[in-house]
């Protein structure tokens, strides 16, 4: 990952602890679509570099956003973006709570 693609702008408000920071800069990165589903978390090194904290500091983080769904860990490959799940409601709109009845015989 290029230093371009993660400025300063990018990253949280300071005064959030240390973790939640990490999460924000996540989250805001995969809500703008920089990183799309799939794709490739800096590592905690990276991270840890980055926010100048500590490696467990990082790994919280990336083990909360695992517990949100937010991205997966992979042993041996790393963290990458989860997949988008659509999730349907019966309240959305264009839906009905109760099934549609089958087709009548002729």
């Amino acid at each position: 990952m290029s230093d371009a693609a993660i400025s300063d702008a990018a990253l949280p408000d300071a005064a959030l602890p240390a973790y939640e920071r990490v999460k924000a800069f996540i989250k805001a990165q995969v809500n703008l679509g920089v990183w799309r589903p799939g794709a490739a978390v800096p590592s905690e090194a990276v991270l840890q570099q980055q926010f100048g904290i500590s490696r467990m500091t990082v790994n919280r983080a990336l083990r909360e956003l695992v517990v949100e769904g937010v991205v997966t860990r992979i042993q041996g490959s790393g963290t990458v973006v989860a997949q988008l799940h659509r999730i349907s409601s019966p309240s959305a709109p264009g839906t009905s709570e109760t099934p549609a009845a089958p087709p009548s015989a002729p």
